[in-house]
């Protein structure tokens, strides 16, 4: 397993950081899809700006 995650760049991260990372999935019966990723540290994450990253999420699934 390590050998492939060597080959792929994959790390596994084994200590806490300060970042606060928001990871987009979608899932179905069929598969599950990665959509973005987003730093979102240095923001307030109030009900506005989780919104926002709901509707970014489904322009990119909509293909806009």
């Amino acid at each position: 397993m390590e050998d492939i995650w060597l080959h792929h760049n994959v790390r596994w991260m084994d200590r806490p950081t300060r970042l606060s990372i928001i990871n987009f999935m979608v899932y179905s019966k069929a598969s599950t899809v990665f959509l973005k990723s987003v730093n979102a540290s240095n923001n307030i994450k109030d009900h506005k700006y989780i919104y926002k990253l709901f509707e970014e999420c489904y322009q990119i699934s909509q293909g806009r």
